[in-house]
């Protein structure tokens, strides 16, 4: 999981190495403004029966507790492959 996460920041760097700093500026504004979740709320308050999409937290959440009760980064990082 990790070695796909840093091919994906890889290719992200790729793409963007010959960005101008302004271009660059508006692309993490856009990203900090979170589109997705701005989505969500103007959905919901349009249709009140509008539900969030299940993003699976909570399992993701009680499985790193399990492995931090467990103790030490090892079990965190070897857990889910």
């Amino acid at each position: 999981m990790f070695c796909c996460c840093m091919r994906s920041w890889a290719l992200f760097l790729f793409i963007v190495r010959k960005w101008s700093d302004k271009a660059v500026l508006i692309t993490a504004i856009i990203f900090l403004l979170q589109p997705v979740e701005w989505y969500h709320y103007i959905a919901s308050l349009f249709n009140p029966d509008y539900q969030l999409p299940s993003l699976g937290v909570g399992e993701m959440y009680s499985e790193m507790a399990e492995h931090t009760k467990q103790g030490g980064i090892y079990g965190i990082s070897s857990g889910r492959t």
